[in-house]
């Protein structure tokens, strides 16, 4: 199992490069404006004309301060859709894009079962998503040093990586109906719908009564419910580690069903 992983791992290199580089230049461009807005209490004032809708969105963050601009600009938005595309992508790409373009007839024609493919496969995929979190987490903490923002690596490693976590579920997701159906399509499209459904469901959640209550359930929450980046415990250490379980539990369900088609046709 371990030697798909690496290979997975190795093939991936590049895309893991630019997608931390990618989000790590733009939490540099968002840290870029905020010494402009440092302490100026004045922008709090001209946000409690928006909308309620718009607020919760953000969090009620408070954008004088480095913890609540940046969850207001990066992570109540822009950070998690764009974990959202990454799941649906590696996840789809790892089994059925690979078997549209004719690459598993080599690795499925060694002694390794196809159980072990889709799961040496899947921790690559989990292992390159932890990668990326991490490395978006300590870059951002060291760009935000530059404008002197006072922010600690703990409490910022941990809500990328707990974003990672949250899309891994739908990268699991993907790898699952990849398997099962070897159509990349079909892959990308049910991960990536269910992703931004859950999303609108968290972001609504504070408008919507009927929503209140499913926010604490919904895989983002762990990440993004404390809001302005808020203290890290053992509660949110357990749901991650409940989100890491049910990521890796949907592409092992789908080995009966990868085991029983003809792949390739």
């Amino acid at each position: 199992m371990l030697e798909f992983t690496r290979s997975w791992l190795r093939g991936a290199r590049g895309s893991l490069l630019w997608w931390s580089v990618g989000l790590c230049a733009y939490a540099g461009m968002l840290w870029a404006f905020y010494p402009s807005l440092r302490g100026n209490t004045g922008i709090n004032d001209l946000l409690k004309s928006y909308p309620q809708s718009v607020r919760d969105l953000l969090g009620g963050a408070d954008l004088s301060t480095p913890g609540g601009y940046l969850f207001a600009e990066l992570f109540s938005f822009m950070l998690p859709l764009a974990w959202i595309v990454l799941a649906a992508l590696w996840g789809s790409r790892a089994i059925a894009g690979d078997e549209e373009a004719g690459r598993l007839e080599l690795p499925l024609a060694g002694p390794r079962s196809r159980g072990a493919l889709l799961a040496g496969r899947s921790v690559g995929v989990l292992l390159g998503m932890l990668t990326v979190g991490a490395v978006t987490g300590v870059g951002v903490w060291l760009l935000g040093l530059l404008v002197s923002s006072g922010l600690g690596l703990g409490p910022l490693l941990a809500r990328t990586v707990l974003l990672a976590l949250a899309c891994w579920v739908l990268a699991g997701l993907a790898l699952a109906v990849g398997a099962a159906t070897g159509r990349a399509g079909a892959a990308l499209g049910a991960s990536s719908a269910l992703g931004l459904a859950l999303f609108l469901m968290y972001s609504l959640g504070g408008q919507v009564a009927a929503l209140r209550d499913l926010r604490p359930l919904l895989p983002f929450w762990p990440a993004l419910g404390g809001g302005a980046l808020g203290t890290f415990g053992w509660p949110e250490a357990a749901r991650g580690l409940a989100l890491l379980g049910v990521g890796l539990a949907l592409p092992l369900l789908a080995i009966p069903l990868f085991n029983r088609r003809d792949v390739g046709k």
